[in-house]
């Protein structure tokens, strides 16, 4: 209820005035609507999808839509035969790369492996450098420690 021009003005703020059609607010009809505005919104709704009564989410009937075709030229038939015809050719190409990129794929791992085995081998082969080093090491302290009469020798890396 607006205070408008000292007084409570109830009448001029009835939800009539925003349906469809009305005149709305202050500047309306104090809530009246003109005779031929007094139909139902649904039925207004029903003459704009062709009389078909369904769901908002469900849109017109299929009947009211389709269009009967002439045979193969350009209508609406044969547009959507070679939409269908393209999008038929679109997934096959997408396949077509699916399997590339696996094979890419594959190949991939492929070199990743012996990449790893190539380094593990490198790795083995400088531990055992390292440690044939090592144990030449303690094996020639141990022969000095043993001309000395010493007891504290050394152990081999195994």
């Amino acid at each position: 209820m607006p205070w408008v021009n000292g007084k409570w003005e109830k009448d001029k703020w009835n939800m009539q005035n925003f349906l469809p059609g009305g005149s709305g607010g202050m500047s309306g009809s104090y809530g009246q609507l003109p005779p031929q505005e007094t139909s139902s919104f649904s039925n207004r709704m029903n003459s704009y999808n062709g009389g078909w009564q369904g769901p908002i989410w469900q849109g017109p009937s299929p009947e009211s839509t389709t269009t009967p075709d002439e045979g193969f030229g350009w209508n609406k038939g044969t547009a959507s035969m070679i939409s269908s015809g393209l999008g038929g050719l679109g997934n096959l190409a997408r396949g077509w790369a699916a399997i590339k990129g696996l094979g890419i794929a594959e190949d991939e791992l492929d070199e990743n492996k012996r990449q790893y085995n190539q380094n593990y081998a490198q790795q083995l082969r400088a531990f055992e450098g390292d440690r044939t080093r090592a144990n030449t090491r303690i094996s020639d302290q141990n022969a000095w420690k043993t001309a000395q009469g010493r007891t504290d020798l050394g152990s081999l890396i195994v």
